[in-house]
């Protein structure tokens, strides 16, 4: 055996143990096996995440909405929008939208607005215009169009707060 080698590795030039095949076989170090396992469990969990996330216009919790809020909400999704709001609009580093809709919301500046359809609009075409008290993240510009700001408006507006 060579110097920091394990009983079980096979060295690169030698043939695998008993019962193995004559193809030259070398063991994944412990470290890399770890990585290499906690890359695809993240994998495995990104995409069930996409899956539960990605049910269709004629899915579960589509009943009664909009095709405009059913825009939006696919917009929300794509957008990236969940990342920082959270997939239900539960908040995370972003303010929570769930239940936002005719609201006071505290300023950083300590002004009060209330958060109706123009509050809404601005903080999505203008989003340092009005930043929610305690949050330091800036929300990213971006490129919607009008019609796409007012689905996403109409889908923040049906979101409500889970009991």
């Amino acid at each position: 055996m060579r110097p920091g080698q394990r009983a079980n590795d096979v060295v690169p030039g030698t043939t695998a143990s008993a019962g193995a095949t004559s193809r030259h076989v070398r063991r994944i170090p412990d470290t890399r096996r770890r990585r290499l396992a906690a890359a695809v469990a993240t994998l495995l969990v990104t995409g069930l995440a996409v899956a539960c996330a990605s049910d269709d216009a004629s899915g579960p919790g589509t009943a009664g909405l909009s095709a405009e809020v059913r825009e939006g909400r696919d917009l929300y999704r794509a957008r990236g929008c969940q990342g920082c709001h959270g997939g239900d609009g539960s908040g995370g580093i972003g303010p929570a939208l769930a239940g936002i809709a005719g609201t006071e919301r505290e300023l950083v500046d300590g002004s009060v607005v209330i958060a109706d359809t123009e509050y809404l609009r601005r903080s999505i075409t203008d989003p340092d215009a009005e930043i929610t008290a305690g949050y330091s993240v800036r929300m990213p510009s971006n490129t919607l169009d009008d019609d796409q700001v007012d689905a996403l408006v109409a889908y923040i507006e049906s979101l409500e707060v889970d009991p």
